[in-house]
Parts: structure tokens; sequence; C-alpha cells
């Protein structure tokens, strides 16, 4: 029996073909010893997501993520979960070349985090899978309590505001 591996050079995997030949001696008397045979191999290459790792939304705001990669031809894949604070609006799986979910993180002072593993396919090979974090961050609300009352014309207001987000500015 024959057994062999051959690994593409880097030239013929850019090429995206290679065209291998098996040659065998027989004891036939030549020129019958030497038979031959070629086959061409089409080398699809393996996929890698190339748009951003990372983004900050805020809550209730579509995402709106366009997938891009190395091929610029791949079907896309992927599963979601929230991975810190509490968020919906994420769909746990999907496919295509967006990811359009509306997140709405649901703790009112500290951001969500939502974690996107995406696949590309291309011509049937399947690509690396790509990580994809967002931050979700809720939306300043802030109060105006003034400091007396009632505020009268010409003094000074003396208002204190707050918002349930920290460092808000």
């Amino acid at each position: 029996s024959l057994n062999t591996n051959y690994t593409p050079s880097a030239a013929e995997i850019a090429a995206g073909s290679v065209t291998l030949t098996l040659q065998a001696t027989t004891s036939l008397s030549a020129p019958c010893n030497i038979i031959g045979s070629n086959i061409t191999i089409t080398i699809t290459p393996i996929d890698n997501v190339t748009s951003t790792p990372a983004e900050t939304i805020c809550t209730g705001q579509p995402l709106n993520y366009a997938i891009t990669s190395t091929s610029g031809g791949a079907n896309f894949t992927w599963t979601a979960s929230v991975t810190s604070g509490t968020a919906t609006g994420v769909a746990a799986t999907g496919s295509g070349n967006t990811i359009n979910d509306i997140i709405t993180n649901t703790n009112a002072s500290t951001p969500a985090v939502v974690v996107y593993k995406i696949t590309p396919q291309n011509n049937s090979c399947t690509g690396n899978v790509f990580t994809l974090t967002i931050t979700v961050d809720p939306l300043p609300k802030i109060t105006a309590v003034p400091v007396s009352s009632p505020i009268c014309s010409n003094q000074p207001a003396a208002i204190t505001l707050t918002s349930n987000i920290a460092n808000t500015s």
C-alpha cells in the first residue's frame, strides 16, 4: 500500500492549485516499466475574519456589525452569549455578513459584555473562529437637585447634578 503526505508550498497555496505526479516503476521491460498518473488539487485557503475585534455601543442601539474576511467571499455563522452584566436582544445564533442585534443593557449603572464567536466558511472550508467582544453601555440619567428650595430670582441656583453612571460629565 502507498501512504504519503504532501504539504503544499506558499506559492502553491497562493496559486490556488498544485499538480502532483505519482510515478511507479514496475518489473516490466522498458518503456512499459514506468507508470505515471497526475492529479490536480485545488487549494482553498482557510479564511480569517478581519473586521474589528471589539466595539462599544449604547444600550438599545442596533449593533450593525459588518463582518469582513481575508477572502471577501465567505459566509459567516456565529453564536453569542452575555458574559458580563445583563442584557436582552442577543440572538444565540445567527448567520450572514452583518450582525444586527439590538442589545438592551438591563442594568442602569454598569456595562454589559456580549461575546460573539464568528466562524467563516469559504467553499466548504471552515475558517478560524473569531471572537468579537461588544460592550453595551447604559445610558446616563442625569438628576438635578436644588440645594435649597425655593430658588429666588437673581440668586445663585446651587443645583447639584448627579448621574447613574460614574465619571459622567
